[in-house]
């Protein structure tokens, strides 16, 4: 049996029961893919986004008390969680919070950054559309406050590309590389080119029945990579995908009563008042009344 990559969020018997629908002679394979996982349980979150305020802070130095915080990506969804984890665990007031449509009217006296809170950049296309979509607004904004995306993980090719295609200071926890990608020709997870090519058929097979657009996961980088409340759809679908009856070891969206026996959120927040943006009370609200 190989060792728990999930933190102990996922039970052993979930990892069996998902095992058990390969055939015999495709389990070590799965069990390759699983032990090169990398889950984002509650705590990994935790500490991925500490070292991001860590690293603002540096950066911003006192100021940072005043910077506002923008949730993007999964984080205005199934991640709203984390959102939650990041002011709780940070010291950030929730009136520093708002979503990127309020943006368009934020007043910038007092406001020394904004920060766009990102759980994953992959190819990095997001952060460029977000900088594009900004456009009528950033030639006043940038020349006040800086701007910042600040990611758990993100590949190293989205930061080489962010860096040059974009205005942010875009700043990650974690860094992959195509070296962790499953099925790439420079991965550590199958080397030998004759065994990964052989993966990559049995991979492809499941996938076309699981998820026919894209057997290998969107955008096909085959990311062994998921979060406690949502697991990436450019990871293998044998992960995430539940059609036809297939047991997803990682569902694609999960919600908080679903996340095998995450760890409590942390202390209670008192539901925000008046000044806080109500979009943001909305996006929040179903995490303060679990927590």
């Amino acid at each position: 049996m190989i060792d728990d990559p999930f933190d102990g969020e996922v039970s052993p018997a979930a990892v069996e029961r998902w095992l058990a629908q390969f055939p015999p002679a495709h389990v070590s394979h799965m069990e390759r893919l699983l032990r090169h996982f990398r889950y984002y349980s509650v705590n990994r979150v935790r500490q991925a986004q500490a070292v991001l305020h860590r690293t603002l802070a540096s950066e911003l130095g006192a100021s940072i008390q005043s910077a506002v915080f923008v949730p993007i990506g999964y984080l205005t969804s199934g991640g709203a969680s984390a959102t939650y984890l990041y002011c709780s665990d940070n010291g950030v007031s929730l009136d520093r919070l708002v979503t990127r449509d309020a943006l368009r009217s934020l007043g910038l006296s007092g406001v020394s950054a904004i920060v766009f809170l990102e759980d994953y950049i992959g190819t990095g296309r997001q952060i460029e559309l977000l900088w594009h979509s900004l456009s009528t607004e950033i030639d006043s904004v940038e020349r006040s406050v800086p701007l910042f995306v600040a990611a758990c993980v993100a590949t190293s090719h989205a930061l080489r590309t962010l860096s040059t295609s974009t205005g942010f200071r875009v700043i990650a926890a974690d860094v992959v590389s195509e070296r962790d990608n499953a099925l790439g020709e420079s991965s550590v997870v199958f080397p030998d080119p004759l065994e990964r090519s052989e993966v990559v058929a049995i991979l492809r097979q499941y996938g076309e029945r699981l998820n026919p657009e894209a057997p290998l996961g969107y955008a096909a980088p085959q990311n062994l990579l998921g979060f406690y409340y949502s697991t990436l759809s450019n990871t293998l679908p044998i992960f995430w995908s539940a059609t036809g009856g297939w047991l997803p070891l990682l569902p694609h969206r999960r919600q908080p009563s679903d996340q095998r026996g995450a760890a409590p959120l942390g202390p209670r927040y008192s539901i925000p008042g008046s000044s806080v943006d109500p979009d943001v009370v909305q996006l929040l609200i179903h995490e303060f009344r679990h927590a």
